[in-house]
């Protein structure tokens, strides 16, 4: 059995289904600015069981943020253990299918249904890649259910208090 199966995990809600009286992490998802007054009322009740995306970490700093799996440049072991070390961390579980450009100065790609059927592995991004195989000579970056696994044994190893895994 892989170890990351004992790591906890996260129920996912939105703000019109956030639990009156949680007892267990809750993690919510919405990245919309409306929601703002309500996740910091949550907050100042439920700190310790709440975790937003990590772009609240700045409004909500009593809560534990969630980092995306799917990250398109840089190492993701070091972006993980970072991340850790500044405040407690659940991995949100994004799988990755994305076209880059080439050159891809911005690290921001298309989103892509299919794959190529074969690549390399990337281990900085612990993910696979094929550079050239497509047209116009792209870049595609994706993840595989074993990718996914190695990422959430990083986060683990990291020190991550567990994962999201919204539906895939």
């Amino acid at each position: 059995m892989p170890s990351y199966l004992s790591f906890p995990r996260a129920a996912v809600y939105t703000p019109e289904t956030l639990p009156n009286e949680p007892t267990a992490p809750v993690a919510i998802l919405t990245r919309d600015r409306v929601h703002e007054p309500l996740l910091q009322q949550y907050a100042l009740k439920f700190s310790d069981l709440l975790i937003v995306p990590e772009i609240w970490k700045e409004v909500i700093p009593q809560a534990a943020i969630m980092i995306s799996s799917a990250i398109c440049g840089g190492e993701i072991k070091e972006r993980f253990i970072s991340a850790a070390k500044e405040r407690p961390c659940w991995l949100l579980v994004e799988k990755i299918c994305h076209r880059f450009p080439l050159p891809c100065l911005d690290a921001i790609g298309q989103s892509c249904d299919m794959p190529p059927i074969d690549g390399f592995y990337a281990a900085s991004l612990c993910c696979h890649y094929s550079h050239g195989a497509v047209p116009s000579g792209e870049m595609v970056l994706w993840d595989t259910e074993d990718t996914i696994q190695k990422k959430i044994q990083l986060a683990k190893d990291a020190g991550f208090h567990g994962f999201v895994l919204p539906s895939l």
